[in-house]
Parts: structure tokens; C-alpha cells; sequence
């Protein structure tokens, strides 16, 4: 009878080992499920979509459930990129997809290590005036301010992003659940600079749209409010503002593809430095002759001397 259960828990044993084992052979199998270029260009072009928040009546829902949801959606695209065989690819091709995986760890170090949406009061802002030179979704829809006065078609759309404002501003308050009280030291100072960008748009408004002014004067407030409750719960905002060098040394090397370390940068700078130092020590000692430069003493005499300078850089550079 012992002999009999012995048998029965090895061939039960030995079941699970073939079925264990024959599933990671046949899960290795499928990962190496393509090795077509367009299917990379199609991969890529559906994670472009995919990284842009849900937008519900004008507002990017950055809440915790959408995050974790992201997030979870991000694995099986990582998944499918690395089923992407593409060991026969020219090296140009194969170059775009280590450009595509590291947009995608992008992502995950926004998600595991940033995650800005509950982390950084200054994530949720208007930027008003401002064009990105690399477009990466914040809270906001960027803000643009066409010429006023507005054409037809941009009245519309203007009016739904001034009156997304307060909206989005509220949801800010539950998504900051880990936020660092440096962070909202200098979003407080944006969210100044922001008050009177907004409170010029109600002015400059006024002439020609004034059924708009409202909605503007109801984002001031709104920015305002949050401000001021920024103000009130710095001191309650106790996570750590920085990320720690490992995680920095992970962003260098997967999301930048950049070969040096915080280390080996910080060595590079220092060296750089010292040659800095050196060649003006050395520039010192051959004019020890000449009378001292001396130091600007007003604003006037600053700009004067700045204009001299950028003439005689930019006759230098044309001759």
C-alpha cells in the first residue's frame, strides 16, 4: 500500500513536471511570434495611442485605478516586443526597435518609479503659452492660446479646456497620495505664475469673447484654490523628491541608451571642470599684465556688454 502511494505521487509528479515544462517550451515558442519590420511600425504606432491618457469630458484621468489598468496594459505590449525576432533585420531596423523598447521602458519608469500623477504636484499644470519640444501627455491638454481674437472653429475647444480646469484640478487632490513637499514648493510657484497668465487671458478676452471671461476666471479660481491647498498641506507631503541612483543609472541605460552612469557622468564633469580652471588660470597668466576685467556694476552696463559681445561673436562666426 506505501509502495502503491509512493507510485501514484511520483507518476502525479512526473505529470506536472512534462505539463510545466511543456508549457514553457510551447510559451517560449510563441514568444518568437514575428520577425516582420511592420509588425514593429504597427506595434509602435498602437503604443503611441495606448501611453495617452482616457480623456472623460475633457480631462486625462491620471486616477489610481486608470494608472494601475495602463500599467497592467503596458506588460503585453513589452511582451509582444520582445516576441519580435529580429536577429535577421538590418542594423537600421534593428536601431528602431531599441528605439520603440525604450519608449516603452519610458513608460514602466514613469509607472515604477516617477509616477508623477500622485508624486508631483507640478504635473498638473496649464503650460499656456508654452510648445513642448517632445510632446509627452501631462494632466492638461496643452492650454494654446490662439490669437485673439479666436477663429470660429477654436472658440469651441477653448471654452471646453478652460472649464476642464477646475475639474482637472480637483482630481489632483485625490490622485497626490505620495507627494514630496519639495515637488510642491515649485509647483506653488508655478501655480502663481499660472494665476496671471489666466487672469491676462480674462483681460485679453474681454473685447472680443466676453461670454468666455467667465469660464477663464473660474480656472483662475480654480488654480488659486489649489495653490492655496498646496499652501496648507506641504508639510503633510513627506515622500522623497528624489529617485536614488539606481533608478537614475536604469533611465540612463534603458530609457536614454546612454553607456555612462551618475558615477562615470559625475567623473566626466569633474574632469571637464578641471580643464576649465586649468585653461583659465593659464589665460590669466599670460595677460597678468593687463589691468583686471572689472565686474558690471548695473543692469545697463550688463546689457550694453552682452550686445558687444554676441556682435562680435555672431561678425566672427558669419567671416
Amino acid at each position: 500500500m506505501v509502495k502503491r502511494n509512493h507510485l501514484i505521487i511520483f507518476f502525479a509528479f512526473l505529470a506536472m513536471f512534462t505539463f510545466t515544462y511543456g508549457s514553457a517550451e510551447n510559451k517560449e515558442a510563441d514568444m518568437i511570434s514575428s520577425n516582420d519590420y511592420a509588425d514593429l511600425i504597427s506595434l509602435f504606432k498602437e503604443f503611441q495611442e495606448f501611453q495617452k491618457p482616457k480623456v472623460i469630458n475633457g480631462i486625462p484621468d491620471y486616477s489610481a485605478k486608470a494608472m494601475k489598468e495602463q500599467r497592467q496594459g503596458l506588460n503585453e505590449f513589452q511582451s509582444r516586443l520582445v516576441a519580435i525576432d529580429i536577429s535577421g533585420w538590418p542594423v537600421s531596423q534593428q536601431v528602431d526597435y531599441h528605439l520603440v523598447r525604450a519608449e516603452m521602458n519610458g513608460l514602466e519608469f514613469s509607472h515604477r518609479v516617477l509616477r508623477p500623477w500622485s508624486r508631483n504636484p507640478g504635473f498638473y499644470k496649464t503650460r499656456p503659452f508654452t510648445t513642448p519640444f517632445h510632446y509627452k501627455p501631462t494632466m492638461y491638454e496643452w492650454l494654446r492660446i490662439p490669437k485673439i481674437p479666436l477663429p470660429a472653429e477654436g472658440i469651441s475647444d477653448f471654452r471646453m479646456k478652460l472649464q476642464a480646469i477646475p475639474e482637472m484640478l480637483k482630481q489632483a487632490r485625490g490622485n497626490l497620495t505620495e507627494a514630496a513637499e519639495d515637488l510642491a514648493i515649485l509647483a506653488i510657484d508655478v501655480k502663481k505664475k499660472e494665476s496671471a497668465i489666466l487672469r491676462d487671458v480674462a483681460t485679453r478676452l474681454a473685447e472680443h469673447h466676453p461670454d468666455l471671461v467667465p469660464y477663464a476666471k473660474r480656472a483662475r479660481a480654480a488654480v488659486d484654490d489649489f495653490r492655496e491647498w498646496l499652501e496648507k498641506n506641504k508639510g503633510k507631503m513627506t515622500a522623497p523628491a528624489g529617485i536614488g541612483k539606481e533608478n537614475y543609472n536604469w533611465w540612463l541605460k534603458n530609457v536614454h541608451l546612454f553607456p555612462y552612469t551618475w558615477e562615470e557622468c559625475l567623473t566626466i564633469v569633474k574632469h571637464e571642470y578641471n580643464r576649465a580652471i586649468s585653461t583659465l588660470k593659464l589665460e590669466e597668466n599670460r595677460n597678468r599684465k593687463l589691468s583686471p576685467l572689472e565686474p558690471v556694476k548695473t543692469e545697463e552696463e550688463f546689457t550694453r556688454q552682452w550686445k558687444e559681445r554676441e556682435d562680435f561673436l555672431l561678425k566672427f562666426v558669419r567671416e
